[in-house]
């Protein structure tokens, strides 16, 4: 820990000593990783060091406070629970890096990665809002719709950026977890995946910060242990709370748990071959009921005693799933989320 630490406090004195002309071109320059609803990722090196470059697209409702940690927009506390919404703005974002990063430096924890610097610039933000044109808005948002067209149209319309120089962790969970099945490594890395999930969850949930959006793509893995990341939808006390998100936070506790295995869960299950949706919910199903049935042989062949965390679990993950499934199909179309 003390060699990270060391590491995160030389390359963010280097970042600090850019002036806004050096970290726009640096930005400009930098590799892109990604684009998404809440703007590009891209990787560049500083002083020698690599590090993942967060842009994130600084709306005009933003502009006269970018730190403010509202809900400008007024989005509905269903947008939180990530299946598809845009981000709850740049001052929480950067608020909730300040506030894990501060939990890994003082030893208390160490599953998120550290920001190591942060910069506003004059320069626009790529962003993907091409699901939002998947079927028609009204039936997607119902009476919410013109908060969320508002957001939408000003996220489009930012010219100016937040910028955050986060350590650079280069592996998901998605692509950990895919090699490790191809190795033959299921049993040991899943079940240490769970636990790991279940540990961090809950040591959040103490601290009241809910992450919302906990999937295998938002949770990156550094010589194995898992780092929680992407903070778009997360919520903590010490926010500026709309009464809707103040008063669900404290029945959304196990949310980060619960949806963090349902995420896992399929998306292992794809990669052992069940690419329906349906036929995941299916044997989630006859898992729950019984752990042993035939159905479920191959995924005990490939997981060993991983596969009675699944089954342990499956109740949870298909309660989950269904909920999931109707959010999809009712607010969000015929999608299914996982």
């Amino acid at each position: 820990m003390n060699a990270r630490l060391d590491s995160a406090r030389k390359i963010s004195a280097a970042i600090d000593r850019l002036d806004d002309s050096e970290v726009r071109a640096l930005v400009d320059t930098a590799q892109k990783v990604g684009v998404g609803i809440g703007g590009t990722t891209r990787k560049a090196h500083v002083d020698g060091a690599q590090v993942f470059v967060k842009q994130l697209p600084i709306t005009v409702t933003e502009e006269a406070d970018p730190f403010a940690t509202v809900n400008h927009n007024g989005l509905p506390f269903v947008s939180h629970y990530g299946i598809g919404s845009p981000s709850h703005g740049v001052g929480r974002e950067l608020a909730a890096h300040q506030m894990t990063s501060d939990w890994v430096q003082s030893g208390a924890v160490d599953f998120f990665p550290l920001l190591l610097g942060w910069r506003i610039i004059n320069l626009q933000s790529e962003i993907d809002l091409s699901e939002f044109h998947e079927v028609g808005p009204q039936h997607q948002w119902g009476a919410s719709w013109p908060q969320v067209e508002t957001k939408l149209r000003e996220l489009k319309a930012a010219r100016s950026s937040m910028v955050l120089f986060l350590e650079y962790v280069p592996e998901t969970l998605g692509t950990f977890i895919r090699r490790n099945l191809a190795e033959g490594n299921g049993e040991s890395d899943f079940t240490d995946v769970v636990k790991q999930i279940a540990e961090a969850t809950a040591w959040m949930a103490k601290q009241q910060f809910q992450h919302f959006d906990v999937h295998p793509g938002n949770i990156l893995v550094r010589e194995s242990r898992l780092l929680f990341t992407d903070f778009g939808l997360s919520l903590h006390p010490e926010f500026v709370l709309t009464p809707d998100e103040e008063s669900a936070m404290p029945s959304h506790a196990d949310f980060d748990n619960d949806s963090a295995l349902m995420h896992l869960f399929h998306w292992v299950l794809f990669e052992l071959g069940y690419t329906s949706a349906e036929g995941r919910l299916a044997l989630l199903r006859a898992a729950a009921a019984d752990g042993f049935a035939p159905d479920f042989d191959p995924v005990r062949a490939a997981l060993g005693s991983g596969a009675d965390l699944i089954a342990e679990y499956a109740n949870v993950v298909v309660r989950m799933s269904e909920m999931f499934a109707i959010l999809t199909r009712d607010a969000f179309g015929a999608r299914y989320c996982c």
